[in-house]
């Protein structure tokens, strides 16, 4: 997962003139499902190569291929690692405007939001926390992260998950 992403970022740094932008967003939404998203500012990409940029040895430009090296492979690999983890690649572009790659994970792809650390100790003592929360959920340096938010959550012992 974090090798598509990756390749999502690095497109848009490979792709986006000096002088323009790039953004990265994870937003988490009131269904609990999450859009990781890449917007940049760069040229876009005109309507027409849109449906195909996630076709195998698809490239936009030829040219672009000897200027800034790759396969044409990238995106058709980032589609299907989406795929296996039950996630959807969206794109739009706008000519002379940019592009937004974003990345759609359900709801059952992904960990519960934390909570603070006092609500799980407690949701944890009386025995209202959701499966799989301990008392050390919610506290670490990966709370709030992309990584966090991936990682398959925890099960109780004698569980199948």
């Amino acid at each position: 997962m974090q090798s598509a992403l990756s390749n999502l970022i690095s497109n848009a740094v490979r792709y986006t003139p000096a002088g323009s932008s790039i953004s990265v967003r994870w937003e988490r939404k009131e269904d609990d499902s999450a859009v990781f998203s890449v917007h940049d500012t760069g040229p876009g990409i005109a309507p027409e190569h849109i449906p195909r940029l996630t076709e195998r040895f698809y490239r936009v430009d030829r040219s672009r291929s000897r200027e800034t090296g790759g396969t044409g492979l990238g995106l058709a690999i980032v589609k299907h690692v989406l795929q296996r983890h039950g996630a959807t690649l969206g794109i739009t572009s706008t000519l002379g405007k940019g592009s937004v790659f974003s990345v759609s994970f359900p709801a059952n792809r992904l960990r519960s939001p934390a909570r603070p650390a006092h609500q799980s100790m407690v949701a944890a003592l009386h025995g209202t926390a959701p499966k799989g929360m301990g008392i050390g959920m919610g506290v670490g340096a990966g709370e709030g992260s992309l990584a966090h938010a991936l990682l398959p959550r925890p099960q109780p012992l004698g569980e199948v998950q």
